[in-house]
């Protein structure tokens, strides 16, 4: 006996694919159809976190808008001139599959980034001006893009 039932009688996923989310995929060779399950990281295989970051004077870099797979909470805090960390509340910062993108924002000027892995719950981030300096107010408008491979 078969059961068959439309695409539209699903209900659909609300929210991000996880890596563990099952689909059930029929695959037409001409003259039969073979079901095969594919597993969320099989078509993205990673978590990703986008994010417009600002910071100025002496505060902590704030993040607005964009789109987080994670399932930690981010905080973000300044120790001293340019050195900001990143605090994930949970551990899922992988060695060597952590990759983070920062992007100037417009009247940002001209600043260079260095980002440090330091473990799996601990990102640094470090602004110089033009002159090598450690300088604050480098990330006005820019993006962060953090991608944690699976």
């Amino acid at each position: 006996m078969s059961i068959e039932r439309k695409f539209t009688d699903f209900t659909a996923k609300t929210g991000a694919l996880k890596s563990t989310d099952v689909m059930m995929v029929d695959d037409w060779n001409g003259s039969i159809f073979t079901t095969k399950k594919i597993l969320g990281n099989q078509i993205v295989p990673y978590n990703v976190y986008i994010k417009k970051i600002s910071q100025s004077g002496t505060s902590a870099p704030t993040v607005t808008g964009g789109y987080s797979q994670l399932t930690g909470t981010l905080t973000f805090a300044r120790s001293s001139a340019g050195v900001y960390s990143i605090t994930n509340s949970v551990a899922e910062f992988t060695a060597n599959n952590v990759f983070i993108f920062l992007q100037s924002g417009v009247g940002a000027g001209l600043a260079f980034y260095q980002v440090e892995y330091v473990n799996t719950t601990l990102l640094n981030i470090y602004t110089f001006n033009y002159s090598g300096v450690a300088s604050d107010s480098l990330l006005l408008n820019s993006s962060l893009e953090i991608k944690i491979i699976n």
